[in-house]
């Protein structure tokens, strides 16, 4: 998402900065507005952002979920059960645990491959291919 939002920024179609207390899921939703695309369906980012805490809670080995998580998982997991697609066993409806299982692996991989494809798909449909062959031009030769 970092690189989604730095290449808008860098090609020159969007002006939006993060905002205070934004998800990065969100700075990129406001940029790819502010470029002037059609956003990201919301279905994409809240879970995104689900994954992102989740994923922090795995690699920071924590044993209870942020309250942030907690939030999340209590005031969205209605809408992201019902938008997201097959989802085998990952469940937005349970408060996660401190260890990631192998299905809910397999699920989340599955999850983001369709996600990072249509955040790709947006964004490329935002850069000018006049403006990328110029910044390739200015890059240093080897």
């Amino acid at each position: 998402m970092k690189q989604a939002l730095t290449h808008l920024t860098e090609m020159g179609l969007s002006s939006a900065t993060p905002t205070e207390g934004g998800t990065p899921e969100e700075d990129l939703q406001a940029a790819i507005e502010a470029a002037g695309r059609k956003p990201v369906d919301d279905c994409i980012i809240k879970a995104l952002t689900y994954f992102r805490l989740r994923r922090n809670q795995v690699v920071h080995l924590r044993v209870e979920s942020t309250d942030e998580l907690k939030t999340r998982v209590r005031y969205q997991v209605t809408y992201l059960n019902q938008c997201s697609p097959k989802r085998g066993a990952l469940d937005f409806s349970r408060i996660p645990s401190p260890k990631l299982g192998e299905a809910e692996a397999i699920d989340f991989i599955k999850l983001l491959r369709v996600y990072v494809q249509e955040i790709d798909r947006v964004v490329a449909g935002s850069l000018d291919p006049l403006r990328i062959l110029k910044s390739l031009e200015a890059w240093p030769k080897s």
